[in-house]
Protein backbone atom coordinates (compact mmCIF):
# COMPACT_ATOMS: atom_id res chain seq x y z
CA UNK A 1 0.00 0.00 0.00
CA UNK A 2 0.88 3.65 -0.66
CA UNK A 3 1.68 6.13 1.69
CA UNK A 4 -1.18 8.15 0.39
CA UNK A 5 -3.66 5.35 0.49
CA UNK A 6 -3.09 4.66 4.22
CA UNK A 7 -3.77 8.44 4.76
CA UNK A 8 -6.73 8.44 3.26
CA UNK A 9 -7.84 5.52 5.04
CA UNK A 10 -6.40 6.33 8.49
CA UNK A 11 -8.58 10.25 7.76
CA UNK A 12 -11.69 8.55 6.73
CA UNK A 13 -11.43 6.45 9.79
CA UNK A 14 -10.91 9.63 12.14
CA UNK A 15 -13.82 11.00 10.12
CA UNK A 16 -16.69 7.66 11.05
CA UNK A 17 -15.27 7.92 14.24
CA UNK A 18 -16.02 11.43 14.89
CA UNK A 19 -19.30 10.99 13.04
CA UNK A 20 -20.30 7.86 15.13
CA UNK A 21 -19.45 9.66 18.37
CA UNK A 22 -21.34 12.48 17.46
CA UNK A 23 -24.14 10.31 16.65
CA UNK A 24 -24.15 8.67 20.44
CA UNK A 25 -24.02 11.99 21.62
CA UNK A 26 -26.93 13.20 20.23
CA UNK A 27 -28.76 9.50 20.55
CA UNK A 28 -27.95 9.60 24.52
CA UNK A 29 -28.79 13.41 24.83
CA UNK A 30 -32.21 13.21 23.22
CA UNK A 31 -33.58 9.57 23.97
CA UNK A 32 -34.62 10.33 27.70
CA UNK A 33 -36.75 13.25 26.00
CA UNK A 34 -37.73 11.10 22.97
CA UNK A 35 -38.82 8.47 26.11
CA UNK A 36 -40.40 10.95 28.37
CA UNK A 37 -42.77 12.17 25.65
CA UNK A 38 -43.80 8.13 25.29
CA UNK A 39 -44.76 8.78 28.71
CA UNK A 40 -42.18 6.36 30.19
CA UNK A 41 -41.54 6.65 33.63
CA UNK A 42 -38.19 7.81 34.76
CA UNK A 43 -37.44 3.84 36.09
CA UNK A 44 -38.67 2.54 33.28
CA UNK A 45 -36.37 4.99 31.31
CA UNK A 46 -33.56 4.24 33.49
CA UNK A 47 -33.97 0.02 33.36
CA UNK A 48 -34.25 0.44 29.50
CA UNK A 49 -31.08 2.39 29.19
CA UNK A 50 -29.32 0.70 31.61
CA UNK A 51 -29.81 -2.76 29.89
CA UNK A 52 -28.72 -1.25 26.27
CA UNK A 53 -25.55 -0.05 27.81
CA UNK A 54 -24.88 -3.49 29.75
CA UNK A 55 -25.66 -5.24 26.30
CA UNK A 56 -23.57 -2.50 24.84
CA UNK A 57 -20.27 -3.61 27.27
CA UNK A 58 -20.94 -7.37 27.54
CA UNK A 59 -20.57 -7.58 23.23
CA UNK A 60 -17.91 -5.77 23.60
CA UNK A 61 -15.57 -8.76 23.41
CA UNK A 62 -17.45 -11.23 21.31
CA UNK A 63 -17.18 -8.61 18.51
CA UNK A 64 -13.90 -8.81 18.20
CA UNK A 65 -13.90 -12.47 18.21
CA UNK A 66 -16.91 -12.02 15.60
CA UNK A 67 -14.65 -9.38 13.51
CA UNK A 68 -11.68 -11.98 13.47
CA UNK A 69 -13.60 -14.86 12.37
CA UNK A 70 -15.87 -13.12 10.00
CA UNK A 71 -14.17 -10.20 9.10
CA UNK A 72 -14.21 -6.36 10.65
CA UNK A 73 -16.34 -4.80 7.64
CA UNK A 74 -18.90 -7.36 8.00
CA UNK A 75 -19.12 -7.31 11.90
CA UNK A 76 -19.53 -3.43 11.56
CA UNK A 77 -21.84 -3.53 8.77
CA UNK A 78 -24.35 -6.44 10.68
CA UNK A 79 -23.53 -4.38 14.05
CA UNK A 80 -25.07 -1.51 12.78
CA UNK A 81 -27.96 -2.89 10.91
CA UNK A 82 -28.47 -4.92 14.36
CA UNK A 83 -28.50 -1.62 16.09
CA UNK A 84 -30.74 0.23 13.59
CA UNK A 85 -33.71 -2.56 14.09
CA UNK A 86 -33.32 -2.51 18.16
CA UNK A 87 -34.15 1.50 17.61
CA UNK A 88 -36.45 0.84 14.72
CA UNK A 89 -38.50 -1.18 17.46
CA UNK A 90 -38.24 1.41 19.89
CA UNK A 91 -39.37 4.34 17.93
CA UNK A 92 -42.37 1.97 16.49
CA UNK A 93 -43.35 1.69 20.03
CA UNK A 94 -46.32 3.23 20.74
Amino acid sequence: MKMKEIKNIINTYYIINILYGMGIAVFGATLYLYMESLHYSYAEMNIFLSLFWIVSFLTETPSGIIADTFGRKNTIISSCIIRSIGLLFLFLNP
